[in-house]
């Protein structure tokens, strides 16, 4: 058989064979390797060895010599020979590869965040929330795409970089929702990905360090916050309430189950499951007059949840609609206000604050009340105990959290409807 040193120029000049025969040239470099030529001077690359399994030696098809490079040829041939020596057989290898990139392309992004959504999000408690922003954001723009060809380049230009000028912070939390989901994808095993297309991406270096908001609602602003909360209706108005006294967690109070509720015993208090708790430890809130007028009075006596669209049946949504209602009938309070003192009510400007402003602003007033300790402020706050603190300190601080809500109640009120000059005040102010 002849044997050549094969270039990629004489494997082009090699002729056709006789009519009705094949030729075969076999490489002088690379053991195995040859080119076999057809009568019709069609070029294939093929290997020869004593395959696992078999006694006798054959030829099997690298490529078609017009598919591949000589030295593409070459190392598959070295590949296969590695193979062969370690009593493998290189085309089953190649068969679990083939099916490996089938099930890849299978393996649609839709298809798999519908996995993610029943077996993950599902069980989160922000799961609701990132479900709907994977939802409007990243599903119309990946669910058929394979996500084994989902790119760190494909994040960028389509997820973070339309976002990342005009609310860079919503760009942050698209992109941390989708590293989530890929490192849960890998976790599992069985979607054939291996390495996520986020861990290549910086995202402090395209949108910048994450700044700590310190926006506090001054005096003005929270009792137009009350007012304004006092005269929406249920169960946006409520809501708000509930959340100014108690300074909970947005989602903390929103999804609130009536039996999680104590008002008929002597200590009235609330119970907040584990689950549904930041810290993963239950809490309880001790409920002072204004959360049992807001809770038995104020909020219809049906269905399981206390805030509900649809007669308890289900807990309402945190939505921009709420807050939206909240700001614009804020806007109406604080221009009675400024009309009541002679100004411009056109000049009113409410500065943009979150929900979770609400939480700073309460206990940022609560430094300022002499006779609430460190500790009750942030129990109130349910906030976790620090380092060995937590460990050894298991005292829940359920009298103190009861005086420290009272007092903040009381100066709700005066803030709400300052009283006269000659009232005597019921705490002092630091």
């Amino acid at each position: 058989m002849a044997r050549k040193t094969l270039t990629d120029r004489k494997v082009q000049s090699l002729k056709a064979a006789p009519k009705g025969k094949r030729s075969q040239i076999m490489d002088g470099l690379t053991p195995g390797l040859g080119v076999r030529i057809t009568d019709r001077g069609a070029k294939t690359y093929i290997f020869q060895a004593r395959f696992p399994g078999s006694t006798n030696q054959a030829r099997r098809e690298i490529a078609k010599v017009d598919s591949i490079t000589l030295e593409a040829a070459r190392a598959k041939a070295r590949d296969w020979a590695v193979l062969i020596k370690q009593g493998i057989d290189p085309a089953q290898v190649e068969e679990r590869a083939r099916d490996e990139q089938a099930q890849n392309r299978a393996n649609t992004f839709g298809d798999i965040m519908n996995d993610y959504f029943d077996r993950k999000l599902a069980r989160q408690r922000s799961g609701p929330a990132i479900r709907k922003r994977i939802e409007k954001h990243q599903l119309p723009i990946f669910k058929d795409r394979p996500i084994a060809e989902i790119t760190d380049l494909d994040i960028l230009a389509k997820i973070v970089n339309p976002k990342v000028v005009k609310t860079p912070s919503m760009a942050r939390q698209l992109f941390n929702d989708l590293g989530g989901f890929f490192s849960w994808v890998i976790d599992q095993r069985i979607y054939g990905l291996k390495v996520s297309p986020c861990a290549v991406i910086r995202i402090s270096k395209i949108v910048g360090k994450i700044v700590p908001r310190q926006r506090v609602l001054n005096d003005e602003e929270l009792r137009a916050a009350w007012i304004a909360a006092c005269r929406l209706p249920y169960p946006v108005g409520p809501y708000y309430r509930g959340l100014i006294l108690t300074a909970l967690r947005a989602r903390e109070l929103l999804n609130t189950d009536r039996t999680e509720w104590n008002l008929r015993s002597n200590s009235w208090e609330w119970t907040i499951p584990a689950a549904r708790m930041k810290g993963k430890l239950a809490h309880v809130v001790p409920v002072t007059a204004d959360l049992h007028e807001l809770v038995y009075d104020t909020c219809p006596k049906r269905g399981k949840f206390l805030f509900s669209y649809d007669g308890g049946e289900k807990p309402m949504h945190l939505s921009i609609d709420m807050k939206a209602q909240l700001d614009a009938e804020m806007i109406k309070v604080l221009r009675e206000i400024a009309i009541g003192r002679g100004d411009d009510p056109e000049d009113v400007v409410l500065a943009h604050f979150t929900n979770h402003d609400i939480r700073r602003t309460v206990r940022s007033r609560l430094s300022r009340i002499k006779g609430i300790s460190v500790e009750a402020k942030e129990a109130m706050l349910a906030h976790v105990k620090p380092n060995i603190q937590r460990v050894y300190d298991v005292y829940e601080y359920f009298d103190e959290k009861r005086e420290a809500l009272e007092l903040w109640a009381a100066r709700l009120r005066e803030i709400a409807a300052p009283p006269p000059d000659n009232v005597i005040k019921l705490y002092d102010v630091a």
